[in-house]
């Protein structure tokens, strides 16, 4: 996916927790000015989200998987899929409505997919050898942890299997859609940066690709943060 479009480098969001982040990209607003600045906190009734800037403009925005942001009001989808039952410890996204929704589409429209994974609970998978692992300084002395190998070793397959589902979406991209279709693939923290103000946390992936718009196989240093993505919309 890099290959075909721009790796941000210094892409970020101003929270490293799920919900705070997620309300970013929905609100262009940081987490304390949209009121939800720690998880299972409700964005405040007075923001506007991307279903609405976008709804005005005669798109439909649709979410598609996990949600945890709230209050229906605000985040005022045309119409969410939920997860369904996968073969992991967690849901899958609804590969089949996305899929069908991109059959059929014959208008303009936002959609946002959204994965269990690799959230805990993770894959129980045979612990694979420290050096195939990563560690920073402060989690070093785990590397001689049994139980810290298995559970990072779960962690790793639940990115394998979020990888997958994303790999079964590019492919319904371009055997449904035209080229004028911009795709753009972002992820949070990671466990190791979960919480924390440090970049391992704060961070994170961020790829856009749009065919004969976006020069493909190209990074970007430009600084990017979640609350850009509304607004850029």
């Amino acid at each position: 996916l890099a290959r075909e479009g721009m790796l941000f480098e210094n892409a970020f969001t101003g929270q490293s927790i799920c919900a705070p982040s997620r309300s970013q990209l929905y609100t262009g607003n940081y987490p304390l000015k949209n009121g939800c600045f720690l998880n299972h906190f409700r964005t405040k009734p007075d923001i506007k989200s991307v279903a609405t800037y976008l709804g005005d403009l005669g798109y439909e925005v649709i979410l598609a998987g996990k949600s945890h942001v709230q209050p229906a009001s605000v985040y005022n989808w045309d119409a969410e899929w939920y997860s369904v039952k996968g073969r992991g410890p967690r849901k899958d996204i609804p590969l089949d409505s996305i899929q069908a929704y991109f059959k059929k589409s014959d208008k303009p429209f936002c959609m946002f997919i959204t994965s269990y994974y690799p959230h805990a609970k993770y894959f129980e998978v045979p612990a694979k050898p420290a050096d195939s692992l990563q560690f920073y300084p402060f989690n070093d002395y785990k590397k001689n942890d049994p139980a810290a190998l298995k559970r990072m070793s779960g962690y790793y397959r639940s990115i394998e299997e979020d990888n997958i589902h994303l790999g079964k979406v590019l492919q319904y991209v371009d055997e449904e859609l035209d080229e004028n279709t911009l795709f753009i693939y972002s992820a949070d923290h990671g466990v190791s940066g979960k919480f924390t103000v440090y970049d391992r946390g704060l961070n994170v992936p961020f790829i856009a690709r749009w065919p004969n718009v976006i020069k493909p196989n190209t990074r970007s240093n430009a600084l990017v943060q979640y609350t850009d993505v509304v607004t850029t919309f």
